[in-house]
């Protein structure tokens, strides 16, 4: 009898099934999952992008115009939405955090209210300083929308530089180090987000 390839085995399980495998599977499987062929990394690739477009589906958001305001804003996804995806669990997430510099926040918020969602806070007033040297978390203003038809909320955390991954890389947890740019997918510490390990 023939020994068959694992490739091959893969194959030949149908799509369901497979996206129901890749949709448990934390961000560090399926990159070594990728690493198999061309063909596998597009696969895990289309996975992850499927991912992403179900959590944003509730928010009224489709992945391709988002993609391209990441791009266009030099703009990250953060916070449970991005942990969620490098880390699948049961949780979805109650809210959608970017993070955003300073430069392009009033283009990438221009992107949200263009699709009906309304800035419920005031951009002008930061948020309370999360560290004991006020001003040291990078954040320069937190603007929550909503959406008045499905009521969903999307935080819009303003870096206080021309980088929106300086509030991330200020912050205490290990566990928030996740974001999706337009490029790719991020985790900055693999396996203790892999274990549910933080610091």
């Amino acid at each position: 009898m023939p020994v068959r390839t694992f490739g091959a085995l893969w194959a030949q399980l149908p799509a369901e099934l497979k996206l129901s495998i890749f949709h448990r599977l934390p961000l560090r499987d399926v990159i070594h999952f990728s690493y198999f062929s061309l063909q596998f990394r597009l696969f895990a690739l289309h996975c992850l992008r499927h991912r992403l477009s179900d959590i944003l589906t509730a928010y009224n958001l489709d992945v391709y115009s988002v993609f391209q305001s990441l791009d266009r804003c030099n703009t990250v996804i953060a916070g449970s939405t991005a942990l969620e995806i490098v880390c699948p669990s049961s949780i979805t997430p109650n809210n959608l955090d970017f993070l955003c510099p300073i430069t392009e926040s009033n283009l990438f918020i221009s992107y949200l209210r263009h699709k009906e969602y309304c800035v419920m806070v005031d951009p002008t007033f930061g948020p309370p300083s999360i560290d004991e040297d006020p001003g040291q978390n990078s954040i320069r203003a937190v603007v929550t929308l909503l959406h008045p038809t499905t009521q969903t909320k999307i935080h819009v955390i303003v870096s206080s530089s021309s980088s929106a991954l300086a509030p991330l890389f200020l912050s205490h947890s290990t566990f928030v180090m996740n974001f999706i740019s337009a490029s790719a997918f991020y985790c900055c510490y693999p396996k203790l987000t892999a274990n549910r390990e933080g610091q």
